[in-house]
């Protein structure tokens, strides 16, 4: 392999930057393989079906830029092609430059990853007494607890300054899903956390800290946080490809709030190839994988592998062959992206679209071929997985059988030792209907009709089933059985839906929730289908500890369902529109519901600033104007309407039908 030149934070060095869009190395010569693999990729993102109509790819190898092209249109009505200045909100790729600030105030003598949050932070203080324990480190792994992510304006039309701290307050009253180090799902929640520390410990915004210690350093210009106003070159996203999303800004800043560009990407991947931003210590810890305390307990190797801000710090199957890849996804409502970074050849690839794809699928052909063209891999075929013999239900089996959980619900096992299966079936709101049947083959494992393999074990004393990534050594959480109380607790939780009365009027999600009960299983109630175990009356808890993205449902006084910081009200306790009534908005973060009788029609006008979203009773969009743009809508009987404004502003509902 030829001179490595490395770039460094003074950009002295070579470093071929595209203006418009096209290919580097256009004659192919060493990368000619890479190349056409990035030009097919791009080309079929763009030209298939769904909602992708932007895209960037940027490759480095050796430490130059060897590859930089757009495809595409960076907005449809003007057919204006993509170019390699185009920007993209880049998603949770933002949480690797969130964990080099964090090691960066560490090298500063302001905090060391394994302090204690609350000793750091005296407003950290949520009610769980082990969120004590919680250190700096585990908001950067995802093993602090945190339930997970707040949605509550999380993604918007304008940025809302107050989301940081509203979450953290939030957090305040949820108790944790495990105890801090025991587990690692993926939580947004604990880089939120991280923001607000790293705001007081330094002084200066999460904005201030990045354009200082990141992107002036290394020369990423076309990088801030959220997008400019007024800039016209930017990815639009689009539903269909043919309703145009409003410009995207993402409030969960240190998680996922960063815009920027692909060639600005590589020249933040340049950090990982040597001291420079971080010193050796801290590079080598922010390339290190972060286990959680089960890993100790399995015979396998956790999947994914996350790092301090990382997806995985090893990937297979390069990481048997000594190949280091590190990645990051990132995935708004709007975007995309993909960063992928290899430090011994000093190369990244980077994948950024509007719209929504796999990105780990579209991305690794494009370092796969890198390798194999540079001489990194062989061109062998990977290892062919082992296939198991049929065999019976282990004895004791039986032990497994009973309630679980996962990102798909509730779900019910029970075993045949006849036919030696697994049955699984899934809570459906009525009752468990079958979902799957596994087969026992080899050793006390299990395979699916697609051939996965599945195997028990228990993890920090709770049952878990396994899948087993083959032909390697990895494995991942697929459920967690139900740890039921012995008995069930007076509540005064009820089936129903429920819809958020404090939403913003630039909201991006205006989503329904749905409590449920089930008369055999009283110690829990279903949030969206997810179970939670009933601690009190009005309390919930998470029961499922490697599940991202949960939030215990309570009621308050007042009768409303609190979910992170969402105030719900039950869909029954909406009143209907009177005749000749005014809707008044002050435009602080309310929003009002209301239903409309059987048999009515009514038209409203939406004043400036104003938001109306109209949804069916199966809680289904018909309308809403913050996509449609409409300025006058009709509302038929049977509807929920709601109304919200970023000012002070007066809805009118005039009948059209009815008695």
């Amino acid at each position: 392999m030829g001179r490595v030149i490395r770039i460094c934070a003074t950009c002295v060095l070579t470093f071929l930057l595209l203006s418009c869009s096209h290919t580097a190395n256009t004659d192919g010569g060493a990368y000619a393989k890479t190349i056409q693999t990035a030009s097919e990729v791009g080309t079929a993102l763009v030209g298939e079906g769904g909602d992708v109509t932007a895209v960037s790819i940027a490759i480095m190898s050796e430490g130059a830029l060897i590859y930089s092209r757009g495809f595409g249109s960076r907005e449809i009505e003007t057919q204006s092609p993509v170019d390699t200045h185009i920007r993209f909100n880049i998603g949770s790729i933002t949480k690797v430059f969130t964990a080099i600030l964090t090691l960066m105030l560490q090298e500063d003598g302001l905090l060391d990853l394994d302090d204690r949050v609350a000793d750091l932070m005296e407003r950290f203080s949520p009610s769980d007494e082990r969120a004590r324990d919680v250190t700096v480190r585990m908001l950067l792994d995802h093993q602090s607890g945190l339930s997970g992510t707040d949605m509550n304006d999380a993604f918007s039309t304008a940025p809302s300054p107050l989301y940081a701290e509203r979450a953290l307050k939030a957090l305040a009253d949820v108790p944790l899903k495990h105890d801090p180090g025991a587990f690692n799902p993926y939580c947004n929640d604990g880089f939120t956390v991280a923001q607000i520390l790293l705001e007081e410990l330094s002084g200066k915004s999460f904005a201030q800290l990045l354009q200082e210690r990141i992107f002036e350093p290394l020369g990423m210009h076309a990088s801030s946080v959220g997008f400019y106003p007024d800039e016209e070159n930017v990815a639009q996203s689009y539903i269909d490809r043919s309703i145009k999303l409003s410009r995207e800004y993402v409030n969960l800043a240190a998680s996922g709030g960063i815009t920027s560009t692909a060639e600005d990407l590589l020249r933040f991947a340049t950090v990982l190839f040597a001291p420079d931003l971080l010193n050796e210590a801290s590079l080598s810890e922010y390339c290190s994988p972060q286990y959680p305390r089960y890993a100790d307990q399995m015979p396998y190797e956790p999947f994914p592998s996350f790092g301090l801000g990382w997806d995985f710090t090893s990937m297979q199957p390069y990481a048997e062959q000594g190949i280091q890849v590190l990645g990051k996804t990132g995935g708004t409502l709007a975007y995309t992206t993909m960063l992928l970074v290899l430090p011994q050849s000093q190369s990244a690839v980077v994948l950024l679209s509007s719209g929504h794809i796999d990105p780990v699928g579209a991305t690794l052909p494009i370092v796969d071929a890198l390798l194999r063209e540079t001489g990194q891999i062989s061109s062998d075929p990977p290892p062919q997985q082992k296939k198991e013999p049929p065999s019976s239900l282990p004895s004791d089996i039986d032990r497994y059988s009973g309630y679980w959980g996962n990102a798909e619900g509730l779900v019910q096992i029970t075993f045949d030792h006849e036919a030696s299966v697994m049955h699984q079936a899934i809570w459906d709101g009525t009752s468990f209907v079958p979902q799957k049947v596994l087969f026992a083959v080899g050793e006390a494992m299990f395979e699916d009709q697609s051939g996965l393999l599945y195997t028990f074990a228990v993890l920090q004393g709770f049952d878990v089933l396994l899948r087993i990534h083959t032909p390697y050594n990895q494995a991942s959480i697929a459920m967690t059985r139900l740890s039921l109380p012995p008995r069930a607790i007076e509540h005064e939780f009820s089936d129903g839906s429920w819809l958020a009365v404090n939403h913003s009027s630039g909201d991006f999600t205006i989503d329904a929730f749905t409590t449920a009960t089930i008369e055999d299983l009283g110690q829990i109630v279903l949030l969206n289908g997810i179970p939670y175990a009933i601690r009190t009356e009005r309390e919930t808890a998470m029961m499922l500890p490697a599940l991202r993205d949960q939030s215990p449902p309570r009621l308050d006084e007042e009768g409303y369902l609190r979910v992170a910081s969402y105030r719900l009200i039950k869909t029954t306790d909406i009143p209907p529109v009177r005749r000749g009534e005014v809707i008044t908005i002050e435009g602080d973060g309310t929003s009002i519901w209301r239903t409309i009788d059987e048999g009515q029609r009514y038209e409203c006008s939406v004043p400036l600033g104003g938001r109306v979203v109209i949804l069916d009773n199966e809680m289904e969009t018909i309308d809403d104007t913050l996509f449609s743009q409409q300025r006058q809508v009709t509302v038929e009987g049977g509807a929920y309407i709601a109304f919200m404004a970023d000012r002070a502003v007066s809805f009118e509902l005039q009948s059209v039908t009815g008695h």
